[in-house]
């Protein structure tokens, strides 16, 4: 990958559900050690862009490039590839209701590498004090708080020390201190050198986290900025978005 070419870009983007057009012509790149968030209404196609990212939804016209290859035309076994490299917060965690947190975040590495199990532990151990969860290796995810939940699905997510992380709405649901500590966790993925891109409808911690945000409306990116611009361009489609939530109830 060239110094000039973005990690990932999409373009051309265009998703139907039946005869509903959801996306139509999106486009937009994400610069490597960047984090990217996009806002918008409630169904309007903010997930499906992450979810085709890592090829479990194919547009129906357009292209993703990943490292300047296309993810729309590869196989299983090329999406393998870009998965250990490319990893998905599930919203809810997604975790294995029938394995312990240990056993949870050593998932990855027993899938996809040949170490060792005292190496695995050794790993799992470091990510789970990453994400402030030593102790609770035991547990069962019926056990675990909502917030505890998320971070272990992070832990996971991170295991395999992925270039990017697609953060589904880390924070949705999360009470005021459990929503800090994950702001706390993708700071410090951030300083790590993680490339990001996070969808939310929690504007505050998207002005924290961001480097950019864009504004999905219609189908399609209407305007994109960074916090600061929006803080100085006071007739901006997507700060009168922004503060339009604000004002409202969340």
């Amino acid at each position: 990958m060239t110094d000039k070419q973005p990690l990932i870009e999409i373009k051309n983007f265009h998703i139907s559900y039946g005869e509903k057009e959801v996306l139509k012509d999106v486009n937009f790149v994400v610069k490597e050690k960047e984090c990217l968030t996009i806002v918008g209404e409630s169904g309007g196609g903010k997930t499906t862009i992450l979810r085709s990212i890592i090829g479990l939804l194919k547009p129906n016209q357009g292209e993703i490039l990943v490292e300047g290859r296309n993810v729309v035309a590869m196989d299983e076994k090329e999406l393998t590839q870009i998965r250990k490299m490319v990893s998905y917060s599930f919203q809810n965690g997604a975790l294995f209701d029938s394995m312990t947190v240990y056993e949870n975040v050593a998932f990855p590495l027993r899938e996809h590498t040949k170490l060792s199990e005292k190496e695995i532990a050794r790993k799992v151990r470091y990510e789970l004090e990453e994400f402030e969860l030593k102790g609770i290796e035991n547990s069962y995810p019926s056990e675990l708080s909502g917030g505890m939940t998320k971070r272990v699905g992070m832990a996971r997510s991170m295991i395999l020390k992925p270039k990017v992380i697609l953060y589904d709405e880390p924070t949705v649901s999360l009470d005021p201190y459990n929503t800090a500590k994950m702001v706390k966790v993708m700071l410090k993925l951030k300083k790590r050198g993680t490339t990001s891109i996070l969808v939310t409808h929690n504007i505050p911690v998207a002005l924290r986290v961001s480097d950019r945000i864009a504004l999905l409306l219609d189908g399609t990116i209407k305007a994109m900025g960074t916090p600061k611009t929006l803080e100085q361009s006071y007739n901006s489609l997507l700060k009168n978005f922004i503060e339009g939530i604000k004002g409202g109830d969340k």
